[in-house]
């Protein structure tokens, strides 16, 4: 799948078949890339394609039958303008469905993308929380809650060092999370995203 970069490098959209126009995408939000929260513009399609080959993406967006963009840097998300302009483009539907799935740092571009999609939250397939609890600020909490009040199912995993935040801050949201015991901060990912896409409430440990 050859990359499609937004403007900035935000992200890449990638396309398991470049013959179709998909109603739904699968958007993963990563975390740090060399320790950058903001990943400079000339690394960010290089980010992109770490995550894309770490965490197998291409397979998942393939058995969801749905395109995918992986941001370049934790502080971008896709918002609803972005997937106008790839509509334009007949790469996707101008109302299609998102899968949030938000790594570690990608907290940030999950916000982003929240805000965005805030006045409809229908479009939201799915909030995927791989270790990311670490925002405290009011304004992400409240948004958080409020799209998850409307519906949108939000599950993911945690490791110890988010386990305070998490039971004060996010359990009452209500997210789910699996953890601590047994989970690997990037190691869990693949197998949990899994996990979590085909529907499944829980998911394995890490081996």
């Amino acid at each position: 799948m050859d990359c499609q970069l937004l403007p900035e490098n935000r992200g890449c959209l990638y396309l398991p078949d470049s013959s179709k126009t998909y109603s739904n995408v699968l958007v993963f939000l990563r975390g740090k890339f060399e320790g950058n929260a903001v990943v400079p513009k000339e690394d960010r399609e290089r980010a992109a394609l770490q995550a894309l080959e770490s965490f197998g993406l291409k397979e998942k967006a393939k058995q969801l039958d749905a395109a995918l963009f992986v941001t370049g840097s934790p502080h971008y998300g896709l918002l609803k303008d972005d997937i106008e302009s790839l509509a334009t483009r007949k790469f996707v539907t101008s109302d299609s469905g998102l899968y949030l799935a938000s790594h570690s740092g990608g907290y940030m571009g999950l916000w982003r993308t929240l805000e965005s999609y805030e006045s409809e939250p229908k479009r939201l397939l799915g909030i995927f929380m791989l270790d990311n609890f670490y925002s405290r600020k009011e304004p992400f909490l409240v948004l958080l809650k409020s799209v998850v009040g409307q519906g949108v199912r939000c599950i993911g995993f945690l490791t110890d060092h988010n386990v305070e935040r998490f039971e004060s801050l996010y359990k009452k949201i209500p997210c789910k999370a699996d953890g601590p015991e047994g989970f690997s901060h990037s190691g869990s990912v693949s197998t949990c995203l899994d996990h979590y896409l085909a529907g499944k409430e829980t998911c394995p440990s890490a081996p």
